[in-house]
């Protein structure tokens, strides 16, 4: 069981002495926990900031019960490494007093979680944004994922136990160590708890981080896997960093902030000036001490202990504070309420088996439907009609003898959160409860919690210890909490009496459930006995708006406070089908990034001035701009035309400014105005762009558009053609039987561009085309910093300059070695090596010509194939018009099909095939969701349409293809795949001008087009004439789940949301 309350930060430290008169620092850190680390470790990488972090636990890196990773169900138990909190008794909860555990040390709860590495739900991060968080989104944040991640790729003998995970979703150059653990050995376990589970409905889930939480997976965990260690937030951000003379961590508890007065008489606003902490001597004997901030004071004391620090600093409940005698400084009615705790329960049963070097690392997430099936409609409205009774009840709890008023502002702002959570549960599905497969010495069992709380408890001063909080969770006290608790519960014993597993273990369970058919009020007062804490506390500071009782802003700091700001678990608003571990270090990262100060480039003055009839102007981040623009590209755009009335808006990218366009007249415009230069937009805006500048210098780059026409002419690819189609063929037939389209697609457009743009030496030597291929996807890669700052140096474009030195070698050896020989090919390379002597230039093509190539080609050929495969009527047809084709060229009963489709010509491949020329174009309309980018260079402003507003000289100008494929009055049900769409009697695509944007439109078509088709047509056929295929799982089995979604917003690519697999027939 994942045993972390990753935010509950109680503090650790070095033992620092400190002298009597108050020292001053720029940053205090109240708490050495992961995300106290996290700050103290950025903030301190500026030699002229000075931090101190005051934390009252020790150094615990050589504690054995730390480092070991199997040790954690024994590491709880020890009062040195936790604060185990008591509530006060829980009514729902049999009366009981109810523990929490929260790690103690320098780490924090790192030290003694349980290491799981999960990041949630995709639509859990994207509802922050609802709670009034602009920008706090999945796809914002996926890029710090990555970034802070180091992935440990699974060893073989893993992977055959289920460890997996996708490259895509995964960063290899970070500071936390992510990986399988080494003593993931659980004979037939996994194979049986699969087969349980898919008995009940759930398939394996080969990426639980991919933000598809559902099915069984095996977790990742924070470890070493070498040396097989704990990887604490201590190891990854402090102990590499302690020498720094800028860094002290200070032994002490804080327990106020002080305050000086800044302002006008008129509305004086409190500042944070430092704070005081107690050091205890001999006895117990508190001294207090104060230390000063030159910048700001920021709180990591977690969930629990955050909230005490605030109110006994006058920043809470004004109702709550005067009852304590304190003066409120701050009125703040969410201080300390909204706690969110996930309700755990378990149900374990005797092993038979000897369960010694048996560690089971894996997971099981579910929806609701997945735990009510049938009852999911009645429960979905049960729980609707129940949200107002439960906010009210929040509210009353939460009043502290405050207004009428004030109880009715609280519960209607509660209900609107909890609305938010039902939406996640119930309309978006998200997943609702987690179960891990547990054993403990001679038990066996699953450990499970709901992971979307409806009840709602606090965390307040007023207890006889100032340092531990008045506790009330208030466990499933919202009834929808206790029924999924009581339905997991149900599941975990319908899969352990299933024959795979019911051979494990003996019948009866240790923990006395009642039977799964008992009734309901049995199955409740069982809850209630054995009801706990999953450990993850968090809320008691809420990001949200300050009108939805919110203690923090987007940015974390404090409402109605300056210098002031709460970076922990108790400023997240939601709780996750996650480990908390994980979003707090990534909150902390992007903190860190946009609002306290760390990167000081100041680029205001610099930004050109808007001409009043330019487009509204959309507001964004000081000195970056809109950096959605990079990191959630679509929904940025469809938020600003959605927020503008004229639906055209401007913004600034870093110095870019740029104009975003829709609606048919602005498309008109976009595509037909002479002044708006392709090349010019897409290098300066483009975040994937490889840096070629000695291809743009050189008099290659002035006629990279003649070479390429030339290269791509009838003749060439007539000759070509043959060769293409034999690539294909042996590519496409050694395949696996168990195939993901998406790499196989990858690797064999790779090798057919360089057939027809590149080099036959590469596309002819396996290993030549591995290895460059793995060259050149570094290159497919910029951060919003680089875009936004072109001239910043960065860690990436060194990456980036370091793999394009390596393919401009591998393609220099080539053609030193045919020149050498004075041997010559009739492909690119020698065509471009006739016209110039200098390898570079020849090098920057071909690179520039593959990147062009594989930028949309690779995922349209792979996902027409996945599309086809759910589209049964659709598969037939292609079907049918492939064999059609293969039976009127074939010359003997005994010809194979591919060896037929090698004397195809090219007027054959682009007239026999119709269908598939349909369903490519109906798969490039549902996944182009990306922006076809513009600079205006005419000298002049550029008029949009006739709606008086214009796109300024020498701005940017950016048209989402979304706009057009996805506009309801064009499309019918825009969604769905349907190459029906454009047929005689709908051709769907004619109804507007400039209504489908797939190979470019206006005075701006696509250059590779006709190859781009031939090289889908050729994939798609040969697939076809190879192997009947229908989608599956990882290991081959039949797959019910709905087709995964495109992640949206990426720049580049366009992979599904999670990993797809087929599985490959051969035809007889």
């Amino acid at each position: 069981m994942r045993f972390t309350s990753l935010c509950s930060l109680v503090w650790a430290a070095q033992l620092v002495s400190c002298s009597s008169k108050a020292e001053e620092y720029d940053y205090i850190i109240a708490g050495a926990g992961v995300c106290g680390l996290v700050l103290a470790n950025r903030l301190s990488q500026d030699s002229k900031f000075s931090v101190a972090v005051i934390e009252p636990g020790t150094d615990q890196r050589n504690n054995r019960l730390v480092q070991n990773p199997l040790a954690y169900f024994a590491n709880i138990a020890q009062p040195d490494l936790n604060y185990n909190y008591s509530s006060e008794p829980e009514v729902d909860a049999d009366g009981r007093v109810v523990y929490i555990n929260a790690g103690r040390g320098i780490g924090g709860s790192s030290l003694v979680n349980g290491m799981v590495y999960i990041r949630g739900d995709k639509a859990q991060f994207d509802a922050w944004e609802e709670l009034g968080n602009p920008g706090w989104n999945w796809d914002q944040l996926l890029p710090h994922y990555k970034k802070v991640e180091k992935m440990q790729w699974p060893d073989q003998w893993q992977k055959d136990l289920g460890a997996s995970a996708a490259e895509e979703n995964h960063g290899t150059s970070g500071e936390l160590l992510v990986g399988f653990s080494p003593r993931l050995a659980n004979g037939t376990l996994f194979r049986d708890t699969v087969q349980a589970w898919k008995s009940l409905g759930l398939g394996f889930n080969t990426d639980v981080n991919s933000g598809y939480t559902r099915g069984v997976d095996v977790c990742p965990q924070t470890i070493d896997v070498r040396k097989n260690l704990r990887w604490d937030a201590s190891r990854a951000f402090y102990w590499p960093v302690s020498h720094r003379p800028n860094l002290r961590i200070i032994r002490g508890t804080v327990r106020r902030v002080l305050w000086k007065e800044t302002g006008s008489r008129k509305k004086m606003r409190p500042e944070a000036s430092g704070v005081e902490y107690v050091v205890f001597g001999p006895g117990g004997k508190e001294e207090k001490k104060t230390i000063r901030a030159r910048r700001e004071v920021i709180l990591s004391a977690g969930a629990l202990r955050s909230p005490l620090i605030l109110e006994r600093s006058g920043v809470g409940n004004r109702h709550l504070l005067a009852k304590q005698g304190i003066k409120t400084v701050i009125h703040l009615p969410g201080v300390g309420e909204n706690l969110m705790d996930q309700s755990a329960a378990g149900i374990m049963y005797h092993a038979k088996d000897n369960l010694e070097g048996q560690r089971l690392e894996h997971a099981m997430f579910v929806t609701v439907r997945d735990l009510f099936g049938g009852e999911f409609e009645k429960m979905k409205e049960k729980t609707r009609a129940s949200l107002d009774a439960w906010a009210k009840r929040a509210a009353r709890d939460a009043s502290h003898g405050g207004s009428e008023a004030e109880m009715e502002a609280f519960a209607a702002a509660t209900k609107r959160v909890l609305e938010l959570q039902f939406r996640l549960l119930f309309e978006k599905e998200v997943t609702a409860a987690e179960l891990m497969t547990s054993d403990y010495r001679t038990f066996l069992g699953s450990g499970f919690w709901g992971l979307i709380p409806f009840s709602r408890g606090s965390a307040h001063i007023g207890g006889p210890d100032p340092d531990r909080p008045v506790l009330r969770p208030r466990f499933i006290s919202a009834e929808i909490d206790a029924e999924i608790l009581i339905a997991t519960g149900k599941m975990a014993m319908r899969a352990w009496t299933k024959p795979s597993l019911s051979k494990h273990i003996t019948p009866v369970s240790i923990s006395d459930p009642p039977r799964v058919e008992a009734p309901y009020d049995e199955w409740r007062k069982w809850a209630g006995r054995m009801v706990g804490s999953g450990l993850h506390p968090i809320g008691t500071a809420a990001m949200m708006s300050r009108q939805l009782g919110g203690v923090v802003d987007s940015e974390l700091a404090v409402y109605g406070a300056s210098r002031l700001r709460v970076v922990d678990g108790s400023v997240l608003p939601l709780q996750f089908s996650a480990m908390t571990m994980t979003q707090l270090i990534i909150l902390t990262l992007l903190v860190l990034l946009t609002c306290v100060g760390v990167v000081v480039f100041q680029m205001r003055a610099s930004r050109p001035s808007l001409p009043p009839d330019a487009p509204g102007l959309f507001r964004g981040w000081p000195v970056f701009g809109c950096v959605d623009f990079f990191r959630g590209r679509r929904d940025f755009l469809l938020r600003g035309r959605d927020l503008s009335p004229s639906r055209q808006f401007s913004f600034f990218y870093g110095p870019h400014p740029i104009v975003a366009v829709s609606g048919p007249a602005a498309r008109a415009s976009f595509f037909t105005s002479r002044g708006l230069d392709l090349g010019a937009g897409f290098a300066a805006l483009y975040a994937a762009t490889p840096s070629i500048d000695h291809l743009r210098e050189s008099d290659l780059s002035v006629n990279f558009t003649l070479h390429a026409k030339r290269l791509l002419q009838r003749e060439r690819l007539e000759a070509t053609l043959p060769r293409m189609v034999a690539d294909a063929d042996l590519a496409i037939a050694t395949t696996d039987t168990v195939t993901e389209p998406f790499a196989l697609m990858l690797r064999l457009v790779y090798q057919l561009t360089h057939r027809t743009l590149g080099s036959n030496d590469v596309a002819d030597d396996a290993s030549l085309l591995d290895e460059t291929l793995a060259v050149f996807g570094r290159l497919d890669s910029s951060s919003a910093l680089e875009i936004m700052f072109p001239k910043l140096f960065t860690p990436n474009k060194l990456r980036k300059l370091i793999a394009g030195l390596k393919l401009h070698r591998a393609f220099s050896r080539v053609a030193d070695e045919r020149r050498r020989l004075g041997r010559k090919d009739d492909d690119a390379m020698q065509v471009l090596m006739d016209v110039s002597d200098n390898n570079v230039q020849v090098s920057a093509f071909i690179i520039s010509a593959l990147f062009a190539g594989l930028i949309n080609s690779t995922f349209n050929a792979a996902w027409i194939l996945v599309y086809l495969a759910e589209t049964p009527e659709w598969y037939s047809r292609i079907r049918s018009e492939v064999d059609a084709a293969i039976a009127k060229r074939s010359i003997s009963p005994d010809e194979t099909a591919p060896k037929t489709l090698t004397r195809l010509t090219l007027a054959d491949w682009e007239s026999e095939f119709p269908m598939v020329e349909l369903a490519m174009r109906e798969t490039i309309r549902l996944i182009g969701r990306g922006v076809c980018m513009r600079k205006n260079v005419s000298g002049k402003d550029i008029e949009i349409g006739e709606s008086g507003l214009v796109i300024p000289k020498n701005a940017f100008a950016v048209c989402g293809l979304e706009d057009a494929h996805f506009d309801g009055s064009l499309y019918e049900d825009p969604d769905r795949w349907d190459p029906d769409r454009y047929l005689p009697g709908r051709e769907e695509d004619k109804q507007g001008q400039h209504a489908f944007l797939g190979w470019g439109s206006g005075l701006h078509p696509c250059l590779g087009m006709r190859f781009a088709k031939l090289e889908i047509t050729i994939t798609t056929v040969t697939m076809f004439a190879n192997y009947d295929f229908r989608r599956c799982d990882k290991l081959g089995d039949d797959i019910s789940t709905p087709l995964p979604g495109l992640v949206r917003n990426s720049i580049g690519e366009k992979r599904p949301s999670h990993d797809i697999f087929l599985k490959c027939t051969p035809r007889c």
